[in-house]
């Protein structure tokens, strides 16, 4: 049973990691760029407060990447049952082929 739940959270945290870097990662940096390419102010050259300002703004991307925790912790929740289901069935099997 628990090696079957373990390999569900591996199932699930791969899906989510898979799913999340092919859409909606690019996605949002893409619309996070648009957003902040429409908010600096008009004209060819802009103050260097304003792009310093837009740069600061972009750095909010790298809390988008510590999204992946979560499904990497599934990932290793699940290798953990998977490891330690498996290492509970070899220790019981012996000892039920011994007894009869």
């Amino acid at each position: 049973m628990m090696k079957r739940i373990g390999l569900g959270l591996l199932l699930v945290g791969f899906a989510w990691i898979v799913v999340d870097a092919a859409s909606s990662f690019t996605s949002y940096q893409h619309m996070r760029w648009i957003w902040q390419s429409q908010n600096l102010p008009a004209g060819d050259s802009i103050s260097r407060d304003s792009a310093v300002s837009a740069m600061r703004e972009l750095v909010d991307l790298k809390d988008r990447h510590r999204l992946v925790l979560m499904p990497a912790c599934l990932m290793v929740g699940g290798g953990f049952l998977i490891f330690f289901g498996q290492a509970t069935h070899r220790e019981t099997k012996p000892a039920e082929q011994a007894a009869p």
